[in-house]
Order: structure tokens, then sequence, then C-alpha cells
């Protein structure tokens, strides 16, 4: 069943992606819609050999469907919402009914409900760890409501981008004597994401650089945050000084200025690296448009078939151009 065949129309489309859930709840959406999760019945079809019954219920074939509605634990989930359940003969019609209500909130609960039921069966799969309906709720809920959260304390503190970083589509130098850091993530081919790092003094001189690839990452965000925290780990251990790590994401950026209690997987990488800026006094950091951030782009990039490379002043030859360009284009 391909993303047609699901009957969501265009206008429905361009809704899905204002929904406001997290970037990594609209992708498994997606995923959906195209029927490209990995279960069972679908690994089958590309001839991985596994038993088709679901993992959680071990009653049914595990098809999309199943996992995120018509499983006896999906049900009991949806159950414990303000959705409820009721039968539906496929994904299309459940879909359709979905997006027939005029109630954002009810379409945004149901997104993180699938979301939570996806990740409990990838649980259950990968380390025999099962949960009670009523953890999916609570899960679904708190994830979104710290993301929201987060939300809003990147627009009250919108004043802290610098007004040059934000108009910024080139790469500009520091003053003599002090250096950059620029750090960007790329999606690979094979799912992985791509982490890249380039250090230039005030000249557009590579003093520096390094790429590596992650596997298992679901969210890109995670992916920018893990690449900022990767960038002062390095820097900690070289001798360019001062340096100024800037990054393309205004999210991470801005959570590094946000002060929030939660516990999620990003809220505990933003503190470590609070922590090692607290420690590494040198190290300053700042948002810059995706324009202005190209050669750490190309090298996350190259992670796909180069990761765990590392260079000093000879650069590889995949970032003439885009070092010429910045070049040329330093104002």
């Amino acid at each position: 069943m391909g993303f047609e065949e699901v009957g969501v129309t265009s206008v429905s489309w361009d809704r899905l992606w204002k929904i406001q859930v997290p970037a990594k709840v609209k992708f498994l959406v997606w995923r959906i819609l195209r029927d490209v999760l990995p279960c069972k019945v679908n690994l089958l079809r590309r001839h991985v050999e596994v038993d088709e019954l679901c993992p959680v219920c071990g009653a049914q074939p595990e098809t999309t469907f199943h996992i995120i509605y018509t499983c006896s634990f999906a049900q009991s989930c949806w159950l414990l919402s303000s959705l409820g359940w009721s039968p539906m003969t496929s994904l299309q019609v459940w879909f359709n009914n979905l997006f027939s209500s005029d109630r954002e909130t009810s379409i945004e609960e149901a997104f993180m409900i699938m979301w939570s039921l996806w990740s409990h069966r990838n649980e259950v799969v990968w380390h025999q760890k099962y949960q009670q309906p009523f953890s999916i709720l609570s899960r679904a809920r708190s994830v979104h409501s710290e993301w929201n959260a987060t939300c809003v304390n990147i627009s009250s503190h919108i004043a802290h981008v610098h007004p040059d970083s934000a108009l910024q589509t080139h790469w500009k130098p520091l003053e003599q004597g002090a250096f950059k850091c620029n750090i960007d993530v790329a999606l690979l081919n094979d799912g992985s994401y791509g982490l890249g790092m380039i250090i230039r003094d005030y000249t557009n001189y590579c003093c520096a650089g390094r790429l590596l690839a992650r596997l298992g990452l679901t969210d890109p965000l995670i992916g920018e945050v893990l690449c900022f925290r990767e960038a002062l780990s390095c820097l900690k251990s070289l001798s360019f000084q001062p340096v100024c790590v800037e990054t393309d994401s205004q999210l991470v950026f801005q959570s590094l200025n946000t002060s929030y209690a939660f516990s999620s997987y990003f809220a505990m990488i933003i503190n470590d690296c609070k922590a090692l800026l607290q420690e590494l006094q040198f190290i300053s950091y700042a948002f810059i448009r995706k324009l202005a951030n190209q050669v750490a782009h190309s090298i996350a990039r190259a992670a796909n078939s180069m990761s765990g490379y590392e260079w000093g002043v000879y650069l590889p030859s995949f970032l003439y151009d885009s070092l010429s360009f910045d070049l040329n284009n330093i104002s």
C-alpha cells in the first residue's frame, strides 16, 4: 500500500506538516502513510525471514494498521485517550476519519499516541520491555507537553539570536586570532545521520575537521544536539582558542539559553553541553542560517562513505568547491 492508496489528499498532506508535534512524530506518520514501517509483514515482503505475528499481542500478523490501531494492546491505549476506539476497516478509512476532525488537538494527540505505540513496539522487540497502556498515554502526553514548553521558551528568548547571524547568507570570519567551528547534521541514504564539523581561522584557512555517522537516530534534533556535544568534546582536546561554534539549528541554540527541568534525552544532552560550556570558557556559540553553513553540511553528507575520517590542514578534495565559495564571498 503506497501513499496514494492511503487516500490522503494534498490538502490533508499540507495540514499534516503543520500539526504541532515534534518532527520525529511527523516523520513517523509520514512512514505510516507510506506503509514503510519495518513491521513484520513489510519485512516479509522484503524477503527478511521473520515470523509474521505481532510481538506485542502475539495473536495477529503485524501490519502497520495492526500495530497502531487494531492490536488489542493498541485498542486499550486508544480507549484510554480522549479519541476512543471504534472498528475501522482500513488505514485509509481511519486516517480519513481522523482528518475530518476540526480539532487540531485531537490530531496532535493521535499522532503522539501512534509514536508512543511504535516506540513501545520497538522496546518489546529489542529489549523485551512491556508496558501498561496508561504508560503509553503518559509518555505521549509528557513528550508533547515538553515539546510545546520548549517552543514557548524559544519564542520568549528570540532576542538572544544575534541580528547579524539571523540575516547572514555567507560564512563570515571572526576577528584576527579567533576561530570558528561550524557543525551540521545530514540524513544519509541508509537512514543514519552524518555529523560534520570544521574549524577555520579568520582567513578561512582550514585547521581541522572530522565526520562520523550515527546509527539509530530517529529524530534530526537529537542528531543536531549530539553534533554540538561532539564538537565541544573535540574542541576540549584541541588548542584552538578562542573559538565560536556555529549551528544552523535554532532549537538547539535557544535551548542552550533556556532553563527547563525536563528529563528527556534531548534535555539531558543539552545539560551536558551546558556543563561543557561552563568548563570551557574559551568556547562561545551562535546561530547561523543554513546558507552560511554549507561547508559543514557537505562534511556531514560525506559521512555516508567516510565515517570516522579526521583531517588537519590537508583537507579532503570534496571540500574544495564549498570552501572556495566561502572564500570568494567573505564580506
